[in-house]
């Protein structure tokens, strides 16, 4: 099922185009504030010639400020054009690790059940198959995103309902995909237990993830902070382990029932993929929900810490995409253990594509499509009706009517 967001530009919005250009790395904004010292020190002791420049500057200046308070007083609009979207992301740490084929790992696992899977997909693996692209993002600042437009006038993504689970599309030089890792904040931290839910699935998938895991552990940056997010780049996945078809005798591969499984069961659902494809990944973690919290309206706080993450890793994804168009695809982020309710995870990531400007968003409900259908309407009503929203207006009128809209806190499942 395809559709398509469709908030309305005021004529603000038209003029220009917002710039969605994310800001630049730490390392470079470093630099440029080397720069700026070395061109004021060089300036601090001016000529006579320059003294009588800056009087007349000066002069200049006011006069200039008198017509300009002028046409403000005049009219309460916007100037068309001066609006700027302050994304603020920042690159916290980056690298790119390819451990041998040889690198024995056996010792790490936990369960024999994720072993076995581990090395019959390993079997005859290609030369680049632990090869990972690691980068850690964070947001510079929530307060300078939190003030700018929800919806900045550039278009809205196109969005799709799909069915089953990820099907990791192949990226091409005009379209990158980019597949959600539904993260704890300890990133890969079970991946090498028993517990098999949409995280643990994905590692299993992708085994270099292991890989990746116990390099960036022993770096002691395998944690994600407030607002941290990570991407993974041509990671290959090798295999797919099919966790959604029911045994003969009932109940799947999935969650708590992998660990109890038989060997024969696990190789029947997994199949070896020829050749290997690979995938790019952003991981982020959704905040737990406390029990106690259960069916009570969502707070301010949690849908800040949902949307600011959610930015985040949309901005970043969007910009690891350059000038291909960048294809999300996501589904009930933290709505399973976590506590997390499905509809306001979607109005949160719809609302988050809107604003990091993504292309397309094609949203895995599952089972829940009438509850992504009211998530869209309740993005389209606001994006329509309060159309100069900022972010943080956007995310204190969900508070506000959070029990009106059916945004109420979930219960964590247990898988």
């Amino acid at each position: 099922m395809s559709v398509q967001l469709n908030p309305q530009s005021p004529p603000s919005h038209q003029a220009a185009p917002v710039n969605q250009t994310p800001s630049a790395l730490r390392t470079q904004a470093n630099e440029a504030s080397a720069q700026t010292d070395h061109i004021s020190s060089a300036a601090a002791e001016p000529s006579c010639c320059n003294t009588l420049f800056s009087y007349f500057q000066a002069f200049i200046d006011s006069i200039a400020s008198f017509f300009q308070k002028i046409f403000q007083t005049s009219s309460s609009a916007p100037i068309q054009g001066q609006e700027t979207q302050t994304q603020g992301i920042e690159v916290v740490y980056r690298t790119q690790i390819q451990p041998p084929l040889t690198t024995d790992i056996t010792s790490s696992f936990h369960n024999n059940n994720k072993l076995f899977a581990y090395q019959q997909l390993m079997q005859g693996a290609p030369a680049n198959a632990l090869r990972s692209h690691f980068t850690k993002y964070a947001l510079g600042s929530t307060a300078a995103v939190a003030q700018t437009r929800l919806y900045p006038g550039t278009g809205a993504p196109t969005v799709q309902e799909m069915p089953g689970t990820f099907a990791y599309d192949q990226s091409t030089e005009t379209t990158k995909h980019w597949t959600a890792n539904f993260a704890d904040r300890n990133l890969f931290g079970f991946g090498f237990g028993s517990l098999l839910a949409q995280d643990e699935l994905q590692i299993l998938e992708h085994p270099a993830l292991y890989h990746l895991k116990l390099f960036l552990r022993n770096q002691r940056f395998d944690h994600l902070e407030s607002n941290e997010i990570a991407l993974i780049e041509n990671v290959q996945r090798l295999g797919n382990l099919d966790t959604q078809t029911p045994f003969p005798t009932g109940g799947t591969l999935y969650g708590n029932s992998f660990a109890t499984a038989t060997h024969d069961q696990i190789a029947s659902k997994l199949t070896r993929l020829t050749p290997p494809h690979a995938s790019n990944i952003f991981a982020m973690a959704a905040p737990h929900i406390p029990a106690s919290l259960h069916n009570q309206p969502y707070q301010k706080q949690h849908l800040e810490q949902l949307f600011y993450t959610c930015y985040t890793a949309f901005a970043a994804v969007k910009e690891r995409s350059g000038d291909a168009r960048c294809v999300v695809h996501t589904g009930k982020w933290g709505a399973g253990a976590f506590g997390n309710d499905p509809k306001t995870v979607a109005v949160i990531q719809l609302a988050a594509a809107i604003h990091a400007g993504i292309d397309e968003v094609r949203y895995h409900s599952l089972s829940s499509h009438d509850v992504f259908v009211d998530a869209q309407e309740i993005v389209n009503n606001i994006t329509n009706f309060h159309t100069q929203f900022t972010v943080d207006e956007f995310l204190t009128y969900l508070a506000d009517n959070a029990a009106t809209l059916g945004l109420r806190y979930g219960r964590g499942n247990g898988t």
